[in-house]
C-alpha cells in the first residue's frame, strides 16, 4: 500500500477531493477522549477513521477550513491511500 501526506489551502482540498476517481473511499479521521470509570479526570484517546460521501468530504473540509482560517493560511491535513493488487485496487481518502 502505497501512502501521500498533504496539507492543502482550502481550494487545493476542494480540489483534490473533486479529482478523485470514482470508486475511491473517503473517510473523516476521529480522535475522541472516553473516560476512564473510577479515574476521575483521566480519558483514554481513541482514533477511528469514518467512511463517508465525496459530498460528505467537501462538505467537512469547508467546515474544518473555514475562510476566517484559510485567509490566514491555514492547512488540511489529508492522506491518499492507494493498493493495486491482482486480487483488488483500493484507494482511499483520508480528511484530519
Amino acid at each position: 500500500m502505497a501512502s501521500q501526506q498533504h496539507h492543502f489551502t482550502l481550494p487545493d482540498a476542494l480540489a483534490a477531493i473533486r479529482r478523485q476517481p470514482a470508486g475511491t473511499h473517503f473517510y473523516a479521521h476521529t480522535r475522541c477522549e472516553l473516560p476512564i470509570a473510577g479515574d476521575d479526570g483521566k480519558v483514554f484517546p481513541a482514533l477511528a477513521s469514518v467512511h463517508i460521501s465525496r459530498a460528505a468530504a467537501l462538505k467537512l473540509a469547508r467546515d474544518l477550513l473555514p475562510e476566517s482560517f484559510a485567509r490566514r493560511s491555514g492547512l488540511l491535513p489529508c492522506g491518499i491511500y492507494t493498493s493495486d493488487t491482482p486480487e483488488s485496487s483500493y484507494r482511499g481518502f483520508y480528511i484530519g
